[in-house]
């Protein structure tokens, strides 16, 4: 994925959290499990990047970090924002669950 195609992304989501306060829900969660997007990028056996959003930890969590930041600015502070991830991806190499925990 591109630095532009992440950018898009990230937007996108944000854009989605924003959609559900409109629509009236109480909260919006990410879903950052098995295997989908968010999961791909914080897994340092699927990420290989070599850029900003691969390698250590805080590069891997930076596109939830930027998800996040983005929701916030449109969806207000006091809106609950979370996100489900994995603590344990389960197999050697792979996120840990003091890993998730920093995340």
């Amino acid at each position: 994925m591109t630095h532009d195609g992440i950018k898009e992304v990230v937007e996108k989501f944000a854009q989605t959290g924003r959609r559900v306060k409109g629509a009236g829900f109480d909260a919006v969660q990410l879903y950052g499990c098995h295997g989908i997007l968010i999961n791909n990028f914080v897994s340092q056996n699927i990420n290989i990047r070599t850029d900003e959003y691969g390698g250590n930890t805080e590069n891997r969590a930076r596109f939830i970090v930027e998800i996040v930041k983005r929701a916030r600015e449109l969806v207000g502070s006091e809106y609950p924002l979370m996100i489900k991830m994995n603590s344990d991806d389960f197999f050697d190499g792979s996120l840990k669950k003091d890993e998730a925990i920093s995340i």
